[in-house]
């Protein structure tokens, strides 16, 4: 009916339109905005007619599409069936079980999928549109059936109205209590509509049929809700009222009935509306409502139910005087005011029929432009959240990056930010190009269905100098981690899992080193996270007590650690707790480098380029060792490497008949520890014994030493080097003082060849690096053995990632992740750190258990897992999970006949820390560019000598190659 009356509405307005248009027609034609308001309505109601139809399908629906329905005749039989039919088929099929499963799994999430959308659509379609007959709920007077007080106006009611009272259906009932009463009401206001025998009743009768006083209610309350000043929102400012003017003369019995019942309710309801009846009658007219209010009409306040068809028992008089009481309250005393109105004069025929309309702030109105202002207001919040605010966000929070929030596993302190990523975050800009290269390669490891493990890598990322060397030794290592997870995972087969990397940062100094570890051990011990949970750890590579606080925090949790460049002996010992059983170094201890050193300083090594000229190490009598002392914030220890290697060094090579530098006896233990190593510290000069002093004091000596062992860290190397080929007289500037430096020095070195080579005739450097930064290191043809094609693949990767040309440049996204200026060399990463973190990944790689699982299973995709509500069945459970960690452990533990960049990898389970004496050690020379008469090549860095196991068969044995697992001194040739 409704949809009638719109359509009839717009055809109506339609003609009036074509009417107008025609030549003199005296017609008014509709305006734009009733046109668009006719359409607007059509499709409404159209709608709703549409969803109505649709509503008593899904009524129907909801009746059998139950879950018990769909449990008893679709989920159990079929499950029953393929449950048979798995039993009965052989076992050699194993395809069919996996099958059969998958058949469940899509049967029950369509049934799933069809009972969600027919509930959703029930709430839908049997909620929301009895919402509006909320209002029911305020005349409970009016639809509750309950026993009425006879009045004189009421005491003949009709029998029809007994049966109305009676008749209330089902739903009713069942709705009497709760918030869903209005549906209740709603449903017995319907069936009065549509049965003639439940809507009996005559105009005139007393009391009025319940439809007739429903519909006078919803009129009053309309009126109230637009134009009166509703609780609990703000009035709208308006004097307007609704009025409504009657002739009395010419109304009708109906129009009679009608403003009778109007006034019977209001009197009724018993509390202000705004209506305003003007009734106009003559004078000898009696008028059709008067201004008494009679209080026993209806005799019932609220307060007088007390249940279910009980009233108070209060007597009569009592009543009737709350009653009256309460009506002078509400209603007043009087309510009609009589005016005679004068006769019309001819000026008053210039009046039309309809005045100018009053614009009222109707519910819609308002909703209409509250609606347009949010969506405004949003459209601009919008704008400044995807623009603005992430701008301003990323202005103040170095840790956001993306977006406004933190990423999961970042965490600020001070101006770093420390945690775990997968390479989505970037810790330093000069780790951009290989932070992107991780991420994607974790990204297509993700993608590919196959089951994985994730090997979590801890190092500092962040350093206060941007030139620090210290930072590429870190960027060299995910270099090297970078080329060794690509070579995996392209080339091990399907049995065994694909490797996902995490880039944990210490933090500046290792600080945060805890912060770190611990994010790596939750993520472990999360078994939501299924795949995407640390299994093993590679990486800390800087022997400080913050690295040895975070070993023991990652070895508590059973998670197997390989490390790369720390060489501490006890690196992997806490307190007085044993070294930790998980972690595995695949550099040489501090005590094989020092004791393999103090030997070749004292004994000397001979080496002769193509030219001829000998320029190996001369043999040293007497050496004093330098190294730094730093300590952490509070004053304690923090530095491991520099005074433990520089002390095992001295007392090497005084076991060897060496002497100990004098010139140092009468400092303090701040700047000499009494066993021939001088001390230093970076801070106020003031204050703290710096190299430069201490260079000061050895270089003016009458009588300095013939060899200074450098321990120091790289980051001070690039200065003392700078430092002592001008400071004090010939012993230092003219080169009579031999430098031999530790491992850490590699990154200088090898940025820093030409500076070197310049001074070579006076000032060239010995060092003994972890592994080459080149293949100058051991030419396959050679008898530094094979590089496994590492640095030539190396190099293409750094051309990818930094753009120097050297081939691949285009490939992989090198392009994006080029820089706009070419990064200069000490901006690269470290060769020899991506070597030795290659080959420590390369352990995890060789011992990575297989996957355990048949070809049908990892080619099973269910539907489930197509949709993310199943997970990968590698790694899914907590057993799974430890029983591929405790094999990996054991795995790496065994390690044998393994030969990486770095030479042959064993571990030694007896040994403390797991420490193996075989690991290749080197001696290199770094200033004259001759030709080395291994690689046939002129270069600047030329390996003087190896010790240590090349493979598995073969021991580099040279002329002063101490024999391996002897101890200081003993076996000495």
């Amino acid at each position: 009916m409704r949809l009638d009356s719109a359509r009839d509405r717009r055809r109506e307005l339609l003609e009036r339109a074509e009417r107008a248009a025609e030549d003199g027609s005296d017609e008014t034609a509709p305006t734009r905005w009733e046109l668009l308001r006719g359409r607007w309505t059509v499709c409404v109601r159209s709608l709703a007619s549409g969803a109505a139809r649709f509503s008593r399908m899904v009524t129907v629906a909801s009746k059998w599409i139950t879950f018990g329905n769909a449990d008893e005749k679709v989920l159990t039989p079929v499950s029953f069936v393929l449950s048979l039919f798995v039993a009965a088929a052989p076992f050699t099929f194993a395809y069919v079980g996996l099958a059969a499963q998958q058949a469940n799994e899509l049967v029950s999430l369509l049934v799933g999928a069809l009972l969600a959308s027919v509930y959703v659509l029930t709430v839908f379609f049997f909620l929301l549109p009895w919402r509006p007959y909320r209002w029911l709920r305020h005349h409970r007077y009016v639809m509750d059936p309950h026993p009425r007080r006879s009045s004189p106006q009421g005491a003949d009611r009709a029998a029809g109205q007994e049966a109305d009272e009676e008749a209330d259906d089902e739903g009713a009932r069942t709705g009497d209590q709760g918030r869903g009463r209005h549906r209740a009401h709603g449903v017995r206001l319907l069936n009065k509509l549509n049965n003639p025998r439940m809507n009996a009743g005559r105009i005139g009768s007393v009391p009025p049929p319940v439809t007739h006083r429903i519909a006078v209610n919803a009129f009053l309350d309309d009126l109230q809700r637009v134009y009166g000043a509703g609780r609990g929102r703000r009035r709208r400012g308006t004097g307007a009222r609704p009025v409504l003017v009657y002739d009395q003369h010419r109304l009708d019995r109906v129009g009679r009935y009608l403003v009778w019942l109007v006034e019977q309710e209001r009197l009724r309801r018993a509390f202000p509306d705004p209506l305003l009846l003007v009734q106009v009658r003559d004078a000898g007219l009696a008028p059709l409502l008067g201004g008494a209010v009679d209080a026993a009409l209806y005799g019932d306040l609220p307060e007088y139910r007390v249940g279910e068809g009980e009233v108070r028992s209060d007597p009569e008089e009592v009543r009737s005087w709350r009653r009256r009481r309460y009506l002078a309250g509400v209603l007043g005393t009087e309510r009609v005011i009589t005016a005679r109105v004068p006769a019309l004069t001819g000026a008053s025929e210039v009046l039309g029929r309809r005045g100018t309309p009053e614009w009222v702030l109707s519910g819609p109105y308002l909703a209409g432009m509250w609606t347009s202002g949010v969506a405004g207001a949003t459209a601009v919040l919008t704008l400044l959240g995807m623009v603005f605010v992430p701008s301003l966000v990323q202005a103040g929070n170095p840790c956001v990056q993306q977006g406004v929030w933190q990423p999961r596993g970042i965490v600020r302190k001070g101006d770093q930010c420390v945690g775990v990523t997968d390479g989505a975050f970037v810790f330093h800009e000069r780790l951009t190009e290989v932070t992107e290269l991780i991420h994607e390669q974790n990204q297509e490891v993700e993608a590919s269905g196959h089951p994985y493990v994730t090997i979590a890598h801890l190092a500092e990322f962040d350093v206060a100098d941007p030139e620090d060397p210290s930072l590429s030794g870190s960027q060299g290592e995910l270099l090297g981690l970078a080329y060794q997870q690509r070579e995996h995972n392209r080339i091990k087969d399907s049995r065994y899992p694909r490797v996902r990397l995490l880039i944990a940062n210490a933090g500046r100094g290792w600080e945060h080193s805890l912060v770190a570890a611990k994010e790596i051990v939750d993520r472990a011990e999360d078994e939501r996270l299924g795949m995407d949970r640390p299994i093993a750890a590679v990486g800390f590579g800087h022997s400080v007590v913050p690295n040895s606080n975070a070993i023991k925090e990652v070895g508590d949790a059973s998670l197997t650690m390989v490390g790369t460049t720390a060489t501490f002996d006890d690196v992997a010992q806490y307190g007085q707790r044993e070294h930790s059983e998980f972690y595995f170094p695949v550099s040489p201890a501090n005590s094989r480098i020092a004791e393999q050193s103090a030997h070749w300083a004292r004994e000397g090594v001979s080496w002769r380029g193509a030219d001829g000229v000998e320029r190996g190490l001369k043999r040293h009598d007497t050496a004093v060792a330098i190294a730094g002392a730093e300590t952490d914030a509070d004053g304690g220890r923090h530095e491991q490497y520099g005074p433990h290697l520089a002390r095992e060094f001295m007392a090497a090579f005084e076991d060897r008949g060496g002497r100990v530098w004098e010139g140092a006896r009468d400092l303090g233990p701040e700047e000499y520890d009494g066993r021939g190593v001088l001390l230093y510290r970076d801070g106020d000069e003031d204050a703290d014994t710096t190299y430069e002093r201490q260079l000061e004091r050895l270089c003016t000596d009458d009588d300095p030493p013939d060899l200074l062992y450098y321990a120091g860290r790289s980051d001070d190397f690039t200065e003392f080097y700078r430092r002592f080929i001008r400071t004090g007289g010939e012993d230092c500037v003219d080169g009579r003082m031999t430098i031999l430096g530790g491992d850490d020095v590699s990154k200088f070195v090898s940025d820093e060849e030409e500076l070197i080579g310049n001074n070579a005739d006076h000032h060239s450097v010995f060092y003994t690096p972890l592994a080459p930064s080149g293949p100058w290191g051991g030419p396959g043809g050679s008898p530094g053995g094979s590089d496994q094609g590492f640095y030539d693949d190396i190099g293409k990767l750094l051309g990818e990632l930094y753009g120097d040309g050297d081939g691949g440049g285009d490939e992989d996204g090198a392009a994006e992740r080029r820089r706009d200026r070419p990064p200069g060399k000490a901006e690269l990463p470290s060769v020899a750190h991506a070597a030795v973190a290659s080959d420590a990944l390369l352990v995890v790689s060789e011992a990575l258990p297989t996957v355990g699982l048949t070809p049908e299973e990892l080619r099973a995709r269910g539907p489930l897992r197509w949709i993310g509500l199943d997970r990968h069945p590698y790694l899914r459970t907590q057993e799974q999970y430890e029983e591929q960690r405790e094999e990996l452990h054991g795995a790496v533990k065994r390690t044998r006949n393994l030969t990486g960049v770095s030479g042959y990898i064993e571990f030694d389970t007896g040994n403390e820390g797991n420490w193996f004496d075989g690991r290749m050690v080197q001696l290199v020379l770094v200033g004259p560019e001759v030709v080395n008469p291994e690689t046939g090549e002129r270069q600047r860095q030329h390996v003087v000598q190896r010790c240590g196991m090349r493979n598995a068969n073969t021991v580099e044995l040279g002329a002063r190659c101490l024999p391996l697992g002897t101890g200081n001194g003993a076996g000495a040739p």
